[in-house]
């Protein structure tokens, strides 16, 4: 999760001030968070990757009168969301969410002069089920700690040494 909130941001950053993308740099949409490092950092990050992104985004969602992009959307790309609760859980949902509609923003034909050049972090499927499977207990603020391994990666471990 820490490493994929860093790279969005990295790729979110490069993006905005993309002038093969953009007809006008994003100055304004800056995300001033640092890098995540733990969990609460992670946190904080996601946040201001979501603030920065609504409004980056905002401007492609338009009917006309962009300032920093060439067209609307061709499809929307807002996130359903506009608060991120400090629970892995709901981050790591958001965080996908938000890997989902700025890739799918960064890739718009439409919206980017040349789209798709800041494209985030490819993970793989074992990645994706450490992010999705290995929730702490919603119950617990140390997150790092209270670990649930579902039986059906203990399941896919098992193949994978075997075959």
């Amino acid at each position: 999760m820490i490493t994929l909130v860093n790279d969005i941001k990295a790729k979110y950053e490069a993006h905005r001030v993309d002038l093969t993308e953009h007809v006008v740099a994003d100055n304004v949409n800056v995300i001033t968070a640092a890098d995540a490092t733990d969990i609460d950092t992670c946190y904080t990050l996601a946040q201001d990757i979501m603030t920065q992104y609504i409004a980056h985004n905002a401007d492609a969602e338009l009917g006309a009168g962009w300032v920093y992009h060439n067209g609307q959307n061709l499809v929307t790309h807002i996130l359903s969301f506009a608060t991120i609760s400090f629970t892995s859980v709901d981050m790591v949902t958001k965080i996908n969410e938000m890997r989902t509609q700025y890739l799918a923003h960064d890739n718009d034909v439409r919206s980017h002069i040349v789209p798709g050049s800041n494209n985030p972090l490819s993970l793989t499927l074992v990645e994706l089920w450490a992010m999705s499977i290995y929730a702490p207990r919603e119950d617990s603020t140390d997150l790092l700690n209270n670990i649930i391994i579902d039986s059906s990666v203990i399941d896919y471990i098992k193949m994978t040494l075997y075959f």
